[in-house]
């Protein structure tokens, strides 16, 4: 199956054992995303301070674009919204999240961007090297050996949409976002300073990536959930 899907290996792997019991794809769909929801439900109810409001608004935003459709995306961001919502509690270097995240999505690598919060440099090698790899994915990808097959093809980077519009009014909006929680960033706690990061990642890699809009627009919505801390 690994060898045969262009999905991540920790999506193959669930998908492989339990299609074996359930044979019906739709019911086979409902019952992952049904516990993705379940475990974000309580990760809002244990850690938010308005914790229905932010679920209402989890519900309307992003249940439609992740758990009822990017299936994958819809399970790495279950890694994510644990790392900015835990509060105080989370320390170290978050590797084990976001190793995890992305074993089910590459694009859980966004969690490991999270350590350069306070680390300008290695932030600014970090996002040199992003677009780097958004430029040249394709070739290097072209140079791996066929062994890797499912490597090149989950994280090939060619799409036939242009250009991400970045003067969208969902953009200029998280843009407003990332101002406003600057002009309190004294305010904010540990992981609501997190949560701000991860916003103006979003909207700088989006910025960044804008000649791959299937990346960019990716990184974008996942960005967005940094609002909830």
């Amino acid at each position: 199956s690994l060898y045969t899907s262009r999905f991540e290996p920790g999506f193959v792997i669930i998908s492989h054992y339990i299609s074996r019991i359930i044979q019906s794809p739709t019911v086979h769909f409902f019952l992952v995303s049904s516990v993705v929801v379940l475990l974000k439900y309580r990760l809002f109810i244990k850690n938010l301070y308005s914790p229905i409001l932010a679920w209402l608004l989890y519900v309307m935003v992003f249940i439609p674009v992740l758990d009822s459709n990017q299936l994958r995306s819809g399970i790495a961001t279950l890694f994510v919204l644990y790392v900015i919502m835990k509060r105080d509690d989370i320390k170290g270097f978050l590797f084990f999240p976001t190793i995890l995240a992305m074993l089910f999505h590459y694009l859980g690598i966004i969690i490991f961007l999270l350590n350069l919060q306070k680390r300008l440099l290695f932030f600014i090698l970090g996002i040199a090297s992003i677009v780097f790899f958004g430029y040249y994915m394709d070739s290097i990808l072209l140079m791996l050996n066929s062994e890797v097959l499912p490597l090149k093809i989950f994280i090939s980077s060619s799409n036939d949409y242009g250009m991400a519009n970045i003067f969208s009014s969902v953009h200029i909006v998280q843009y407003c976002i990332i101002i406003l929680g600057l002009m309190n960033w004294n305010k904010l706690s540990l992981n609501q300073r997190r949560g701000l990061f991860l916003i103006f990642l979003g909207s700088f890699l989006y910025i960044l990536l804008a000649y791959n809009p299937s990346i960019a627009h990716r990184i974008r919505e996942i960005s967005l959930l940094g609002i909830f801390p």
